[in-house]
């Protein structure tokens, strides 16, 4: 049988022919790229978001002056809230508060509590002579043995421009020193006065008191005190009358 030979040119045209059909080289097999992902594995999991840092707490407030020696306050200075009441233990007498009062220790003093404590007159006499306590918002003298004497000096402090809170409970004064409280020039700034363990003052004097006391929150007093005083106090005290409270006295 005799072999039929294909014309050359017709050779090169169904080559040619061939390789247009052939798909385009994928330039990422040549690169090493990624496989195509396969349709049947399941879909990996979305990342999880970065964690956010976590944020500083708060500096704790300071803390408040607890059993350190009197040389090493007067020495340092004092933290804003000072703590010298009879419950941490430390002493202080009226000698030792007119050492602190007079000076730069006690300047940036916000809040100083003497509860408990043997200030006395001569104690309270220091507190209300002093220049040196500017920036007191807050006065604790409870139970400081203050007597008659005592109270009417804290009512006749001159020095006690940012003076909000005084509480001057358990100290037993008499009429006449509670009578005092009446023309304290601090009074237009107090928010909470407390006066449990007083004597009553005359009703004229009451009906002053809370005149005087424009800004007034909460006022205590002794539950024993007689009804006209405690009308008069209200009839001072107009629509402030609701800070007034009549309480057994502080113990």
């Amino acid at each position: 049988m005799r072999t039929q030979h294909l014309p050359l040119w017709l050779l090169l045209w169904s080559c040619a022919a061939g390789a247009a059909d052939d798909p385009p080289p994928d330039p990422l097999a040549s690169k090493g790229g990624p496989p195509a992902p396969d349709a049947g594995a399941p879909a990996a999991p979305p990342e999880a978001p970065p964690q956010a840092a976590p944020q500083a707490e708060p500096p704790s407030p300071s803390p408040r002056w607890q059993d350190r020696p009197l040389e090493e306050l007067l020495a340092g200075g004092a933290p804003p809230w000072l703590d010298l009441s009879a419950d941490t233990g430390v002493r202080v007498d009226a000698a030792q508060l007119e050492r602190l009062a007079f000076g730069p220790t006690l300047s940036e003093v916000r809040g100083l509590d003497l509860s408990g404590q043997p200030v006395g007159f001569e104690g309270a006499k220091a507190l209300s002579a002093t220049r040196d306590l500017p920036a007191l918002v807050e006065l604790r003298l409870s139970g400081c043995g203050l007597g008659d004497n005592g109270v009417r000096a804290i009512a006749y402090a001159r020095h006690l421009p940012d003076l909000e809170r005084l509480d001057l409970s358990g100290n037993g004064p008499a009429e006449i020193a509670t009578e005092a409280m009446s023309e304290a020039r601090y009074l237009g700034q107090l928010t909470h006065l407390d006066l449990r363990g007083s004597a009553p003052p005359p009703p004229a004097a009451a009906r002053k008191l809370g005149e005087q006391l424009v800004k007034i929150e909460v006022l205590a007093v002794d539950a024993a005190w007689p009804e006209p005083v405690l009308e008069a106090l209200r009839e001072g005290l107009g629509d402030r009358a609701p800070a007034l409270t009549h309480e057994a006295p502080a113990g």
